[in-house]
């Protein structure tokens, strides 16, 4: 009799456990901003989007301008990652997660999507922005992300 009990309280413990996961915020689309103020053309500006998943699958990327935006997986491998020129690929272990250019104002569709994490278990996407404007320029970018880890 006892076994059967034991068989019962695992079976609502398990039942239990598939809804917590079912509420659980995983999976969730995510939108997120970061500006880089005026940039003059060539110019790049660091940026730091902040309370993001530690790790997410990136399935837009938006720019009102032209630009050429990269992700990283830590601050550390972004302020490394200097005198790359645009038309070189980075290094192996790089840190960087993805990298698209915009001829103008676009959306840029990454499928199939891209993993991304940060590597220092942090709640941020550290972001290197280029003007690619041919003038002045404020540029706003929009991730479009799913959820994968908290």
């Amino acid at each position: 009799m006892s076994e059967i009990k034991n068989v019962s309280k695992a079976v609502r413990n398990y039942r239990e456990s598939l809804r917590n996961l079912v509420r659980s915020t995983n999976n969730e689309r995510l939108v997120f901003q970061a500006n880089t103020g005026t940039l003059i053309n060539n110019q790049t500006a660091n940026l730091l989007i902040t309370d993001a998943p530690k790790s997410y699958t990136v399935l837009s990327v938006y720019a009102n301008a032209a630009a050429w935006v990269r992700l990283y997986t830590s601050e550390t491998k972004r302020n490394l990652d200097i005198g790359r020129s645009i038309s070189s690929d980075p290094e192996s272990n790089a840190g960087v997660v993805l990298e698209v250019i915009t001829a103008n104002t676009e959306a840029i569709l990454v499928s199939p999507g891209v993993n991304g994490y940060n590597s220092d278990g942090n709640t941020t996407i550290p972001l290197k922005v280029t003007n690619r404007s041919g003038g002045n320029a404020s540029i706003n970018v929009t991730l479009t992300l799913v959820t994968l880890e908290e």
